[in-house]
């Protein structure tokens, strides 16, 4: 990455930068397209559920798990309710 890019991209982010920090940023760029470049090599095809290979090897089973067994009786001892819902004082003032 050329300092002309930086000195583009510079003006473009209306900031002033010196020689230093020319460098700096420009090392830090080549880096990240470096990086960007290195995506762009990974393997993204999908396979016949539409879902990535990745996305489906490590699954687990989806179960419920109905582990509270107080519900009941926190809804027969709250005082105000209406409907299926329940009722707490405002907390919020204004």
């Amino acid at each position: 990455m050329d300092t002309k890019l930086i000195d583009y991209l510079s003006v473009l982010a209306r900031i002033g930068l010196d020689e230093k920090e020319k460098e700096l940023y420009s090392g830090q760029m080549e880096s990240i397209i470096k990086w960007v470049d290195q995506i762009g090599e990974l393997d993204f095809r999908q396979n016949e559920s539409g879902s990535s290979a990745a996305e489906t090897e490590n699954l687990r089973d989806d179960s419920r798990e109905d582990n509270f067994k107080g519900r009941e009786a926190i809804l027969k001892n709250f005082t105000s309710r209406e409907f299926d819902f329940l009722k707490v004082k405002k907390v919020i003032e204004g």
